[in-house]
């Protein structure tokens, strides 16, 4: 009975008919375009999947918990630009510890960001908007729009390293592995329950004992340096750093988009992160697929901007009949004990 119930939870879950979805899309895509099914379109998808799929992980957290950081573009736009600059200034300074440094000037993108959210007590939204601007404008400043390019061999191996015949890239498979740990994390741990519980109601997740302000600081820290680790993965496939390509890509939206559209509402307290990845997939699927068939590159932006408010419509329609059935039960519940 287990084995049959775990069965039906994966049949109806967000993971499962996004990723049946995907296979059908791929399917007919396919049938138009013959090439979509080739090493060099596949690695390409992957490369692809790999930027919005790390910033992912700190994405799908943060909303379930109610919190949204919008500079995470910025944040990696920067902090990609510190890796770079040390690795230029410094010859000698092996690029491991040129990451460790740009990933410490992660957390005090964070710790920013945490300080205007939970010190100053500005709205998420409005506080990381503001520092968007500013990470890109220091970015841009740093270097004058200029690219800063990356010589080092063994960091720019990692982003030609693949396995599976060349077919998938190594890092993806970070990004993989990164998806699964953040997703047992949320889904069987006391601080992924703590997650869901501060998103769901920070007024009974205090009455608790949990502390919501320091829940979304770890968070907020973790996106940051998350945005960071995405930024300088970028470079190793690049072999430079950029204060305005990422930006003007917006990864972060492609994330956000894969987020809600995989179940993650955007007022917090639920989703998960698999149907967060299989989003993610999906629609890297179906942008692939819009490239193979020739269309333009806005095209495709304008209808991922499309998805996303289709995306967040859904989220609002459900959380409304989510809210009026509870209020239909509490109503009812009052009307029984009366009786």
């Amino acid at each position: 009975m287990g084995k049959q119930s775990l069965g039906k939870r994966l049949i109806h879950s967000k993971f499962f008919g996004l990723l049946m979805f995907t296979i059908v899309l791929a399917f007919v895509i396919f049938l138009i375009q013959d090439k979509f099914v080739s090493r060099g379109n596949f690695r390409q998808l992957f490369i692809t999947m790999t930027i919005p799929g790390i910033m992912l992980v700190s994405v799908a957290p943060l909303l379930i918990s109610g919190g949204i950081d919008l500079a995470a573009a910025a944040e990696a736009a920067l902090g990609s630009m510190v890796f770079a600059q040390l690795l230029t200034f410094f010859p000698a300074l092996p690029w491991g510890v040129a990451l460790i440094l740009a990933l410490l000037a992660g957390v005090v993108f964070g710790l920013i960001n945490v300080f205007l959210v939970n010190k100053m007590h500005f709205m998420s939204f409005i506080a990381t908007i503001g520092m968007s601007s500013v990470y890109s404008g220091f970015a841009t400043m740093w270097t004058r729009t200029n690219n800063v390019q990356i010589n080092r061999a063994s960091f720019l191996s990692l982003g030609k390293a693949a396995i599976l015949w060349d077919w998938v890239p190594l890092l993806f498979i970070l990004m993989i592995v990164l998806v699964v740990i953040y997703g047992y994390i949320l889904s069987n741990t006391p601080f992924g329950r703590s997650i869901y519980m501060v998103g769901g109601n920070p007024y009974a997740a205090r009455l608790s004992g949990l502390k919501p302000k320091k829940v979304q600081a770890v968070l907020f820290i973790n996106s940051s340096v998350m945005a960071v680790l995405s930024g300088i993965i970028w470079s190793a496939y690049k072999k430079m750093a950029s204060p305005t390509a990422l930006v003007l890509n917006m990864p972060n939206f492609a994330a956000l988009t894969a987020t809600i559209l995989g179940g993650v509402s955007f007022f917090g307290g639920s989703g998960g992160m698999a149907g967060a990845f299989a989003a993610l997939l999906l629609v890297n699927v179906f942008t692939s697929g819009l490239n193979m068939l020739g269309l333009p590159s806005y095209i495709s932006i304008a209808l991922q901007g499309l998805i996303l408010i289709a995306a967040l419509i859904l989220d609002n329609v459900t959380t409304n009949r989510q809210r009026k059935a509870l209020r239909k039960a509490a109503i009812s519940g009052e009307n029984a004990k009366k009786a």
